[in-house]
């Protein structure tokens, strides 16, 4: 066992509709093409959402590898099935006059990136 702390992560992400921005309910669609890409996607509650798990990692350099490649496969597997995948993450607004957070999509472009 090593003495080193060691890290794991898991990602929500939610599956959205690219032209009308409205949530997708096809997580088992999106899990079975990430698996063809030999990821395993978890299956939220809601079949809108899927999840990643890293493995335990104990390096950041490690993690971040691992965190690119789920996050880039979850993407691809969403875009492959017709839709978007947005993280499940929201960064602190600044003050505007819009009182909501904006969702950020993986790659900042605001749609998936494959």
């Amino acid at each position: 066992m090593s003495d080193l702390p060691t890290v794991g992560v898991e990602e929500e992400f939610l599956l959205v509709d690219p032209r009308t921005g409205e949530p997708a309910p096809r997580n088992t669609e999106v899990a079975a093409e990430a698996e063809n890409r030999g990821v395993t996607l978890q299956l939220e509650l809601s079949s809108c959402q899927v999840e990643t798990t890293s493995s335990v990692a104990t390096t950041s350099a490690q993690l971040g590898e691992e965190l690119a490649g789920l996050r880039r496969t979850a993407a691809q597997a969403a875009k492959a099935s017709g839709f978007d995948c947005w993280p499940l993450h929201f960064r602190q607004p600044r003050r505007t006059s819009s009182p909501s957070p904006t969702p950020h999509a993986i790659g900042g472009s605001g749609h998936s990136s494959a």
